[in-house]
């Protein structure tokens, strides 16, 4: 028999946030195509909404190596650098594993692309949600994502619940476009809290974290001496074999790399801190990333496979409904 449940505002919550899952979720529901969260503000108006008081906001992301993507690691270097400077905010990052792959394009040419692949994150996210369980560390784990791998986390935390005779809430908040007209799918054995585009548009962060265009350039040009240095990257003699960053990422006319899409946003290196200055002057930061950045991997490098949320329809809530 779980405990009865209180005054929820006496109840502190700590948020769990899966940058990358978090980052599909709202490109499937709301169209934006770069990670222009913030997941403080973010945590912040999903624990107002339910009366809890956020303790922590616990922020998780791969990151892209620099000599593979020296854009994208440059702006999640000054993004994580600006979160980590804010109060009651812990981060955990990794570095991508990249690997070879290949695709035969319809014509019959064949398109290698690196890959890179997050490893470990989920493992800490769920290994830091049952530790602070036991520590009691919160009554209530907010989590932002629809990883269906952290449900043993949550099976977990319920058994920690029932054995010290606490209240302990999983909950599993994720972005839905009409929250009123079915609910989209949480984690499961956990309460799920959708929620829609003007709670996620009142959470945008507004501060622009793209790197010294300078930067990105030498380091370009540094990758690419190496490269001419040693055999062609992903190229096969006589097969028709194109190289490039991902699927659609390659090079030649249409390109929306990385390296083009950081020359299309310009110069306006921002260090990393909060843009005060009002909603007139907006930078112009997220026009110009939506229109040049599309592709899942120009954020992360990573395949939809590796941090896709699911959509199969499921059972709602925990049972029983007090853990």
């Amino acid at each position: 028999m779980y405990p009865e449940q209180t005054d929820q505002s006496q109840k502190g919550a700590v948020a769990f946030v899966d940058g990358q899952n978090l980052f599909h979720a709202v490109k499937a529901a709301f169209g934006y195509s770069f990670p222009n969260y913030d997941p403080v503000a973010l945590a912040e108006r999903i624990c107002r909404m339910q009366g809890w008081r956020l303790r922590q906001t616990r922020f998780y992301t791969g990151m892209p190596a620099q000599q593979e993507n020296p854009f994208w690691h440059g702006f999640w270097t000054n993004k994580l650098k600006a979160l980590e400077g804010r109060r009651n905010v812990a981060v955990c990052s990794r570095e991508l594993q990249y690997r070879d792959e290949a695709i035969r394009l319809p014509d019959g040419s064949v398109f290698n692309y690196r890959s890179g692949h997050e490893k470990g994150i989920d493992v800490r996210m769920a290994i830091d949600l049952v530790a602070l369980a036991y520590r009691q560390g919160y009554d209530v784990a907010l989590v932002f994502s629809q990883d269906q791998d952290l449900v043993e986390a949550a099976s977990e935390i319920r058994r920690v619940a029932r054995d010290t005779g606490r209240w302990i809430k999983v909950a599993s908040a994720y972005p839905h476009k009409t929250p009123g007209r079915g609910i989209g799918k949480g984690i499961d054995r956990t309460d799920w809290l959708p929620f829609g585009r003007e709670v996620y548009d009142e959470c945008v962060d507004r501060a622009d974290y793209r790197p010294a265009r300078e930067e990105v350039e030498r380091l370009l040009a540094e990758r690419e001496a190496e490269r001419a240095l040693g055999p062609a990257s992903g190229s096969v003699s006589g097969s028709g074999v194109g190289t490039g960053r991902g699927p659609g990422l390659g090079g030649g006319p249409g390109d929306r790399s990385l390296e083009g899409a950081a020359d299309r946003l310009g110069e306006q290196p921002r260090d990393g801190a909060r843009d005060d200055a009002g909603d007139d002057a907006e930078p112009d930061f997220n026009a110009a990333s939506r229109e040049c950045v599309e592709a899942p991997q120009s954020i992360f490098g990573l395949d939809d496979e590796d941090c896709a949320p699911e959509d199969e329809p499921g059972p709602i809530g925990p049972e029983p409904s007090g853990a």
